[in-house]
């Protein structure tokens, strides 16, 4: 049986403990996994994430998620670095990786001559709700509302 929680109210309750601290919460995530239910946060730093800094986060947010008892399902708490290729959300996202390489999906297909949903290329604007990304030449303006998932693409 799936426990159902508000993602944005955990995200809400979350992310000034994490930046409280100093971090940014990137993500969060509510799955069930072969443990049972997981509650995972992803947090980065301006100089990246240790083991004592997820440490650190997963005390902090453990102890206010016990005073509040947001979940009533059991479930186990993970905090995390977002990895190489890190997630965008939110427009300073975008604007703090300008010059990076991303892949983007959008809700729905975009433009009319060749509808396309993905997008990999280099980041090029962020403003005013809307994310430029350059693909081999071609410059596309995608509005953030219209963005399903994006993440940073990490070059080998």
């Amino acid at each position: 049986m799936a426990r159902t929680v508000d993602i944005k109210q955990l995200e809400t309750f979350a992310a000034p403990v994490v930046a409280g601290l100093g971090y940014e919460l990137c993500d969060l995530e509510w799955k069930h996994e072969a443990g049972g239910w997981i509650l995972r946060l992803f947090i980065d730093g301006p100089s990246g994430i240790s083991h004592e800094d997820c440490v650190r986060v997963s005390r902090a947010v453990s102890a206010e998620l016990d005073l509040a008892d947001p979940i009533a399902a059991h479930y186990s708490l993970e905090v995390s670095s977002p990895g190489l290729n890190r997630p965008l959300r939110a427009e300073q996202d975008f604007r703090r990786f300008l010059g990076q390489r991303a892949r983007i999906r959008t809700l729905s297909s975009l433009g009319s001559d060749n509808p396309r949903r993905n997008f990999a290329g280099t980041l090029r604007g962020a403003e005013s709700g809307k994310v430029r990304i350059d693909v081999d030449g071609t410059e596309f303006e995608i509005d953030l509302v219209a963005i399903e998932k994006a993440n940073l693409e990490y070059e080998y």
